[in-house]
Order: structure tokens, then sequence, then C-alpha cells
């Protein structure tokens, strides 16, 4: 049975063996999709990039697409199909390689949010 409201409980002192522990817990709903618009693979990542294609393909409604990436961080790019046809070919690797491996490490796997504007100006 679900709890009709959170409750605020303040954190409390826990002793173990004459030792204080802290706890602190920060929780949010569970979010399906998970993927808004990208994920980022680390190469050394716990599951390659096309396990999770799969995995995320059979909880999904969206449809995603696996973009392998040639380096030595980066294994790959999942992205919503919808999103990537947006992009000229090639656009969204060098964009991750250029500013999103700096900060990751080869073994995390990174949920890319994107705001993406498309602006068309033309004279008639």
């Amino acid at each position: 049975m679900r709890p009709s409201r959170f409750e605020i409980v303040p954190a409390k002192n826990f002793e173990y063996e004459g030792v204080a522990h802290f706890f602190r817990a920060r929780f949010r709903t569970f979010e399906i999709p998970l993927v808004r618009d990208a994920v980022v693979v680390g190469m050394e990542s716990s599951a390659s990039m096309e396990t999770l294609l799969a995995t995320l393909q059979t909880i999904t409604p969206e449809s995603l697409v696996g973009v392998p990436v040639n380096d030595e961080i980066v294994g790959g790019i999942i992205i919503r199909e919808a999103l990537l046809k947006k992009f000229p070919e090639g656009l969204v690797e060098r964009f991750v390689l250029q500013r999103v491996k700096p900060y990751m490490s080869a073994a995390e796997i990174l949920r890319l949010d994107l705001d993406m504007e498309i602006v068309l100006e033309t004279s008639v």
C-alpha cells in the first residue's frame, strides 16, 4: 500500500559499535522514459551501448538510435531518433567529444538533456 503523502523525518543519529552514523537521503520519482534526449556511454562502462540500447528500447516508447563513437573515453551515444534527424550527420558526435567528454570517465554512463533550437531565416 502506497503512503498518501511523504513525511519529513529529521536526521537521526544511529550509533553502531560506538560510532555515530548520520544519514541524509534525497530521492525522486523514477522517471519513464529514462532518457529524455540522449545517453553518452563510456567505453569501459558496466553496460555496452548495444546492451543499454536494447534495454531502453523495451521500456521507452521513443525510438532510439545507437551511434558508435571511435574514442578512448566515449563508446557511443544513444539518442532519440527524432532529435538525431534534426542535426547534420556527425554533429552530435563532435559536440559530445568536444563538450561532454572532458567531464566524463570511460566507466560512466551520462544522461544528456539537450535544449535545441533551430532558427530559420529567409528573405522572400
